[in-house]
């Protein structure tokens, strides 16, 4: 549904330069998704395959609980938590 509010995962598959994938991440804040988006994760590494050159784009709908989840404390070392991401200006 249109109205509802997004939460975003921003994944690099493996070897796209951080540089690029910041520029991913600010393209899909000023694209017509970005308004939406309350909560971002990433631009990071999270599930890789070595050397392969290629991002993911992920988006669900954000409640209570799934950012509740998101933005919890994890053990794991590779996890970026989740963010209210600034919105950029044009």
């Amino acid at each position: 549904p249109p109205a509802v509010p997004l939460c975003a995962l921003l994944n690099n598959l493996g070897s796209v330069p951080q540089l690029e994938m910041s520029i991913l991440a600010r393209e899909v804040m000023c694209s017509e998704l970005g308004p939406r988006i309350g909560l971002l994760v990433g631009p990071s590494r999270f599930v890789t395959s070595l050397d392969t050159n290629g991002i993911s784009l992920s988006l669900a709908p954000l409640d209570d609980v799934r950012k509740e989840r998101l933005c919890a404390p994890a053990q794991c070392p590779s996890w970026r938590p989740a963010v209210v991401p600034r919105k950029p200006e044009h």
